[in-house]
């Protein structure tokens, strides 16, 4: 199979996160058919939801500021 293109790897991230998945051992044959490394879409997962996390809070703080 090609190597996965750049679209290809953020649609694939966004499902995880979209499902709230966690990236495990079961996903590795399917990450490994695509040429992705495992670990490193893990992390990336993983950060990205750390980002969006933030985002969240920043603009729940916000919004009780603006209501107060």
């Amino acid at each position: 199979m090609a190597k996965v293109t750049q679209t290809t790897y953020e649609c694939l991230v966004q499902h995880f996160m979209d499902a709230d998945l966690k990236v495990g051992l079961r996903d590795k044959p399917l990450l490994r058919s695509m040429q992705i490394d495992f670990e490193q879409f893990k992390g990336y997962v993983e950060a990205r939801k750390k980002v969006e996390q933030r985002r969240e809070e920043g603009w729940k703080k916000f919004f009780d500021k603006e209501v107060k």
